[in-house]
């Protein structure tokens, strides 16, 4: 059985602003949460510069982090409507215990190899891209339509 739907289709400007917003928004919860680690790391090592480290695997990581909760959106909300097909429960635990390990060993793996600091700058620098890319994800928002 076929619903219709009474949306429209987005045109590739729509689209390209959704992605856009995205990208905005998760910089500025996932670079929240760095700053965040960062404050407490400087505290500990009583740094009073209060400096920003981002290293190859922080990179690596967020961006992993991006691309795998979009396709978890993506895969429920393309099932969303569909009949559930009949699937061996332990073959999906089997799939999902492996690609969980899978997942980790990347993060674990980006963390051992990777884990040499890139780039550090003052932490205000961080906070000022931070604010800026909510402030960028905020307009553009309003630009989207519903």
């Amino acid at each position: 059985m076929k619903l219709s739907t009474p949306f429209r289709r987005k045109d590739k400007k729509e689209k390209v602003l959704e992605v856009f917003d995205m990208i905005c928004m998760c910089l500025y919860i996932l670079g929240t949460i760095s700053v965040i680690f960062n404050l407490i790391d400087n505290l500990r090592q009583k740094n009073h510069l209060l400096t920003y480290s981002l290293s190859a695997a922080d990179v690596l990581n967020f961006t992993m982090i991006v691309i795998i909760a979009n396709l978890v959106v993506y895969v429920i909300c393309k099932g969303a409507f569909q009949e559930p097909k009949k699937e061996s429960k332990m073959k999906l635990f089997i799939e999902g215990f492996c690609l969980f390990f899978l997942i980790a060993g990347f993060f674990v793996g980006a963390n051992l190899l990777l884990s040499h600091y890139a780039v550090q700058f003052n932490m205000v620098i961080a906070v000022a891209g931070i604010a800026l890319a909510f402030v960028v994800h905020r307009v553009v928002e309003t630009r989207i339509p519903a």
